[in-house]
């Protein structure tokens, strides 16, 4: 079986699993099953990096059988009513390259230990749905990666942090329906955290001193369908108006299940007789205006009541934005009938998004929105993108037109954009760009045109294009199979996205810039790679080159990366490699999966302290290379593929043993 992928969405007579030797499979997904147990074979499954089964009838979990699986990413169980999990350990787990852990809907009434060491790349804990009572998330302090914990459906009365918690990559906290009244987050750290759901629980009052503690700014508290007192409400209503407009609190609001304004004459003004005079969210499930009602005039309506209007559905061939239009976010999604768009003179409007529409042409018109900051255009008609005619728009700073049918640009005639920071043009058929379209934008920070069909880019004849602001550069999924940067200047660029493509060859004067981070070149064809062109980016942090056809590494000389933590050469033809040369103090993760090797490389002569694994799992290695490591093996950094069945053999008839129970096929 070559597919990566197999999902069961519904296997009601599947009682039994068995798994031989695979090396494609990647995802994994049965819903719906009379599956009592995971099998011993899943160990075969080695490049397995999702396991997800919903509705099944397991009734005894051996985690360890999953120790074996080095690249599982997410394990999801949602199993039947009738056996959910009330406890599950993990200390004798060793997943380091987990980033999810779905607990969704069981009966476990304490928060699992998760030892960093086990699991410590983790980045998403969901726990709803369960019989949780408190949580402290100073269990979480060790793992930094974490960006969202989800606690909603519990039972939770307490939250907080019992000792001092920093973690700075986390921007979800979902605690909805529980049982809160108050929360505190004294002693917590969470500089990035953006959303607090606390929706369906008992608070009576704003718990606005969250602001007191360290999170974002920007942080919104969502509180629909608390009791909350209208002293409360009142004492902070600032919170509720839109700073840089955004709420930062959202609470319950006006919501009409169905709306027929032809039988009212007041129209939308019958939602200011409700008795909230301050709507975050209208929410109207069915609208019906009649034929004498403009769009138009309904619009306006709807401007005087909130800023932001959201048709999931929009069924008008012709969309008129007058000036009296007050709106400042208009949002068409399924606009399959939208042909013409006629724009006054508006100051207000701020964003406006139009999904699947058949607009062929963006009008002349679009430059009367005068504060226009980001304009998304996604799975529409429209053929040709006029930079000229946006780069009028002096506070427009977002463009995207993304969708399969962009195949040329017009370039901006000004000598220089001061507007445009992000353009976003992936997901079309673009064959051919040149750079210079780009040349007058220099406030550019990011610039998207992967999932194209480029073969390369080109540049002016004469010249150079300089992007003084360019961070990113996306030119993933195209068809490119020779790059150079000689002619592109991007002193600021820290993220360079080359995967899948065709090259053959590294792109010409890669080197040139020195504050690149990431650096992704994997699912190529390049055959060698010579570690001398990185001896300028002393920030490089991620370089990947897995799925390559890499038979040689160089490494001719000694070659400092003072910041790289990841380097990924998995999935290649490397018979050996050389990496003394490479020094990288901040190496954490090195994988070399899936090769030819026979002898495990020597990165452990140097400082090695932040070294956490080294995959080497897929390689025919000599059995002398294994116990010249025993060291690294033993302690959990080296990762190989364990013979964890005493009836498995090897076909060498050699092993490495460890322990008892930890064996490795090796060759002679």
């Amino acid at each position: 079986m070559a597919s990566d992928s197999l999902e069961l969405l519904s296997a009601p007579f599947l009682m039994h699993l068995a798994f031989v030797p695979n090396r494609h499979l990647s995802t994994l997904y049965i819903v719906n099953s009379a599956v009592q147990r995971i099998p011993e074979t899943i160990i075969n499954l080695f490049n397995l990096r999702f396991l997800g089964i919903e509705k099944a009838s397991i009734r005894v979990l051996d985690l360890g059988l999953l120790c074996a699986l080095r690249n599982l990413k997410t394990l999801q169980l949602m199993l039947g009513p009738e056996n959910n999990l009330t406890w599950i350990e993990f200390d004798q787990l060793h997943l380091p390259a987990s980033s999810t852990l779905t607990l969704s809907d069981n009966q476990i009434k304490r928060l699992p230990f998760l030892n960093h060491n086990n699991i410590h790349g983790l980045e998403r804990v969901y726990l709803d749905g369960n019989q949780l009572s408190t949580v402290d998330l100073a269990q979480f302090h060790k793992h930094q990666q974490i960006d969202s914990f989800h606690f909603a459906r519990n039972q939770i009365h307490a939250v907080g942090c019992r000792q001092r918690v920093h973690l700075p990559m986390l921007v979800t906290m979902e605690l909805s329906t529980n049982k809160l009244e108050s929360i505190s987050l004294e002693n917590c750290s969470f500089p990035n955290l953006n959303f607090i759901g606390l929706g369906d629980n008992r608070f009576q009052r704003v718990p606005a001193e969250i602001y007191v503690s360290e999170v974002s700014p920007e942080c919104v508290l969502n509180i629909p369908n608390n009791p909350l007192q209208c002293s409360s409400l009142w004492q902070h209503v600032k919170l509720l108006t839109a700073p840089n407009f955004y709420p930062k609190l959202l609470v319950t609001t006006a919501a009409n299940s169905e709306l027929d304004i032809t039988t009212i004459p007041e129209g939308l003004n019958t939602l200011q007789q409700e008795l909230s005079t301050i709507y975050t969210t209208i929410q109207v499930q069915r609208l019906v205006i009649g034929s004498k009602t403009p769009i138009a005039s309904l619009l306006i309506d709807a401007s005087t009541l909130t800023n932001n209007l959201h048709f999931k559905k929009y069924h008008e061939k012709t969309l008129l934005l007058p000036s009296a239009l007050t709106l400042e976010e208009l949002t068409l999604q399924e606009a399959r009938k939208l042909q013409t768009i006629t724009i006054h003179t508006n100051r207000h409007l701020k964003q406006l998004e139009i999904t699947q529409c058949a607009l062929s042409i963006i009008p002349a018109s679009i430059r009367n929105i005068m504060a226009l900051k980001e304009l998304r255009i996604k799975f529409c008609a429209v053929k040709t993108l006029n930079l000229g005619l946006l780069a009028t728009l002096k506070h427009l700073e977002t463009v995207q037109f993304v969708g399969y049918n962009v195949t040329n640009i017009h370039p901006p005639q000004t000598t220089t954009v001061q507007n445009f920071r992000t353009i976003d043009l992936s997901y079309n058929t673009l064959r051919q760009i040149d750079m210079s379209v780009f040349r007058t934008s220099k406030r550019m920070i990011a610039l998207n045109l992967a999932n194209n069909r480029l073969s390369t880019i080109d540049y002016p004849p004469s010249g150079v294009v300089t992007l003084p602001d360019l961070v990113s550069l996306y030119l993933a999924n195209n068809m490119m199979e020779r790059l150079s940067f000689v002619q592109l200047n991007a002193s600021s660029l820290e993220f360079l996205a080359l995967s899948f493509n065709r090259l053959t060859t590294v792109p010409e004067q890669i080197d040139k810039f020195a504050k690149l981070s990431l650096l992704a070149l994997g699912h190529n064809g390049l055959q060698s790679f010579d570690f001398t062109i990185l001896k300028r980016l002393s920030n490089l942090q991620r370089l990947e080159l897995q799925n390559n056809r890499l038979q040689t590494v160089d490494l001719p000389r000694e070659i400092l990366l003072p910041n790289l933590n990841l380097l990924s050469l998995s999935n290649n033809q490397l018979k050996s490699i050389a990496l003394e040369q490479l020094t990288a103090p901040r190496l954490a993760f090195l994988d070399l999966s899936n090769n030819l090797l026979m002898a495990i490389p020597d990165v452990f002569a140097k400082d090695i302290r932040q070294l956490q694994s080294v995959n080497v799992i897929g390689n025919p290695l000599a059995c002398g290379t294994y116990e010249q490591y025993r060291k690294y093996i033993r302690l959990g950094i080296i990762l190989p593929k364990w013979v964890t069945l005493t009836t498995e053999l090897c076909s060498t008839g050699k092993y490495f043993v460890l322990t008892r129970t930890k064996r490795v096929c090796c060759m002679t």
